[in-house]
């Protein structure tokens, strides 16, 4: 909240003009119309996480680092779609899919809602690198082959195919698994 906001106008219209706090300087939550039954009719717990970076014009507040930093690594750099800026899916059957790069409360791909709060909480940052992963098959360096891997060779993503280098899911490697699940995502 500012030191200027105005009172909720719900709570205006209950409490009164005159009764109505302001709570300036104060970020608050104000549900209306809040269907309880799905809730067994109790209040839900909620979970609120309000981000509010210092202002640099505030004389009192130390400058943020944010305002600094003009560069930054994208990483992780696994991921079989995490850098591609369509929504892709697996499917699993009639009217089944699973999303495999939308995994925010934006419902876009994960790589924009990145990219947007990184404009948001490092509004100086010009550049981006891209962290992108490939595997070794090898420990011994004279032997190893450094290529694409797939995190399964079964299905295919929707409506982008995967293909890195020339290789296709159908030829590519898998990535190691442990307890039935990918180690690295690929």
């Amino acid at each position: 909240g500012t030191e200027g906001q105005l009172p909720d106008p719900l709570i205006s219209a209950i409490e009164g003009v005159e009764e109505a706090p302001a709570y300036r300087g104060t970020a608050y939550v104000v549900f209306e119309n809040l269907d309880l039954t799905p809730y067994g009719n109790r209040i839900p717990q909620f979970n609120v996480e309000v981000f509010r970076r210092p202002q640099p014009e505030h004389p009192r507040v130390p400058r943020s680092p944010a305002f600094d930093v003009r560069a930054v690594a994208l990483v992780p750099g696994t991921g079989e779609y995490s850098l591609a800026t369509e929504p892709v899916t697996f499917r699993r059957g009639k009217g089944d899919s699973v999303s495999l790069n939308v995994h925010n409360d934006r419902g876009v791909p994960d790589i924009e809602a990145s990219l947007d709060q990184l404009e948001v909480e490092l509004p100086n940052s010009k550049a981006v690198s891209m962290v992108v992963s490939w595997f070794g098959d090898d420990l011994r360096c004279g032997r190893c082959r450094i290529l694409p891997k797939v995190e399964q060779k079964g299905e295919d993503g929707d409506p982008i195919r995967w293909a890195v280098s020339g290789v296709s899911r159908g030829g590519a490697e898998e990535v190691s698994w442990l307890e039935g699940r990918p180690v690295f995502g690929g």
